[in-house]
């Protein structure tokens, strides 16, 4: 997928023209691609839930209403889908309208 648009090509384009700039579903772009490129399989849990394994760590693609994941504990990293992160426990994450990338920390580091 290009990042910059093909005029009269298929597809959204991700930048403007013609100063160039990066619109909202640039960086969503982005952050996907740094979150899940290269994954090696991947798992729907449920309806709007989904595991990828990316360097053979889980990574959760997780959006909507609902519980999350049991499987889901401790310290994780929270990235919006902007790239923004976040630190929290597992006990205050919150689903929403928008996709969240979720990524236990737990152990990693320890």
């Amino acid at each position: 997928m290009a990042l910059k648009g093909n005029p009269g090509g298929p597809g959204p384009e991700l930048t403007t023209r013609p100063q160039g700039q990066k619109k909202k579903a640039f960086y969503a772009f982005k952050t996907m691609v740094a979150k899940i490129d290269y994954f090696t399989s991947v798992r729907k849990i449920s309806e709007q839930q989904y595991k990828f394994t990316v360097n053979g760590n889980p990574v959760y693609v997780l959006w909507g209403s609902g519980s999350i994941p049991d499987e889901i504990a401790g310290a994780l990293k929270v990235t919006d889908i902007y790239g923004n992160e976040t630190q929290m426990d597992a006990s205050e994450l919150e689903l929403g309208n928008s996709p969240i990338f979720v990524e236990m920390t737990t152990g990693l580091n320890d």
